[in-house]
């Protein structure tokens, strides 16, 4: 071989591994590292307009990743892109409700908490079953929730609004006729917006919703999830239950009922 031509080969093969082990814009996680893919729930965790994570779920959720030896890291995206998230492998880890993965094929990890669904009747609106909802202007943060617990909605009715605060709001001014949304939310939302209890109409419960942990499936086979699921399987979710004095009481995954979860001690933050 020509010492000029090796010289070239070796030159390539610098590039090459140099390319190898070059940091991806696209790479996930760190090994050390559980990413939570945050977004907007009031009650729960919340997120600025500026993208800062806030909320008693933040300390509850650290305290799992330290459960795993690992370093938590929160990352606020929309509700919508918590599910391509996982599936890329930008976040690791994610609350949300049970079903509304659809056919993702995330690794679910258990419940941890479940929480009351109920129907919101605009004020002046007889509401005592889910077929008054027919026929009515219903806000929903997802079609699912509403084919599920209230079918007798109509497609055409349905108004899909992604955030809690606006879905009180539009209710409170008669912009839509009721709401199907789960009762700790709404009344976190509503109290934060000074909407008292009284200006909004009957509320019907519908059943509950089991928020469980789903993990990327990218984590399949790797030490990172088998630390997760073990933390997550002997997790005490309890201090996450939330007691709503509008509805009846959530309970987490131990049973505990939120009376209990307040006797708990305080959330560091």
């Amino acid at each position: 071989m020509r010492p000029r031509t090796a010289r070239r080969l070796g030159v390539h093969a610098l590039a090459a591994l140099a390319l190898l082990w070059a940091p991806s814009s696209r790479a996930g996680p760190a090994d050390g590292v559980l990413s939570f893919g945050i977004y907007d729930v009031p009650g729960f965790h919340e997120v600025s307009p500026g993208g800062a994570v806030s909320g008693r779920a933040i300390a509850v959720l650290a305290r799992l990743a330290a459960g795993a030896s690992l370093e938590p890291r929160f990352r606020a995206l929309p509700r919508a892109r918590i599910v391509p998230a996982l599936l890329g492998g930008e976040i690791d880890i994610s609350l949300i409700g049970e079903g509304s993965q659809g056919d993702a094929p995330l690794i679910g990890l258990g419940r941890a908490l479940r929480l009351s669904v109920v129907a919101i009747a605009r004020k002046g609106l007889p509401l005592a079953a889910a077929d008054d909802l027919r026929g009515l202007r219903v806000g929903a943060r997802r079609a699912t929730s509403v084919q599920r617990f209230a079918p007798a909605v109509r497609d055409e009715d349905l108004v899909e609004i992604n955030d809690f605060t606006q879905s009180v709001r539009l209710l409170a001014r008669g912009r839509v006729d009721a709401l199907v949304t789960t009762c700790q939310g709404v009344e976190a939302a509503a109290k934060a917006e000074g909407i008292a209890r009284d200006v909004l109409g009957a509320f019907l419960p519908l059943g509950s919703l089991e928020v469980h942990g789903y993990a990327a499936p990218g984590l399949a086979g790797s030490a990172k999830l088998r630390r997760l699921a073990a933390a997550f399987a002997t997790f005490d979710w309890s201090p996450l239950a939330q007691a709503s004095s509008w509805c009846e009481e959530s309970r987490s995954s131990t049973g505990l009922d939120a009376r209990a979860a307040r006797r708990a001690p305080a959330l560091d933050g």
